[in-house]
């Protein structure tokens, strides 16, 4: 695989991890590389919360993790190491 070259993989990986970091109350911020195999985002609301996107060698599938998929937002409202999804904004 190519250096630098962005696969329909990476790209479904990190979509999943915005969607999941969003509904724990996450704004992540642009996908930083860290290596050819390893891409990162922290959440923008001070938490610090972080998601990674990885794959070994030149496997196509990535695996995702990071406290920002695992742990809810403390960077607006909430507690360190909550994991219950955020309430619901008041419409």
């Amino acid at each position: 695989m190519e250096a630098g070259l962005v696969t329909i993989g990476q790209i479904t990986a990190e979509a999943k991890c915005q969607s999941v970091a969003r509904n724990r109350g996450h704004a992540l911020g642009v996908w930083s590389l860290v290596t050819e195999q390893l891409y990162m985002a922290v959440c923008l609301k001070k938490c610090g919360a972080m998601a990674w996107v990885t794959r070994s060698g030149d496997e196509e599938f990535w695996r995702v993790g990071g406290t920002a998929l695992e742990q809810a937002c403390f960077g607006s409202r909430g507690v360190p190491g909550e994991t219950s999804s955020p309430e619901p904004p008041n419409l």
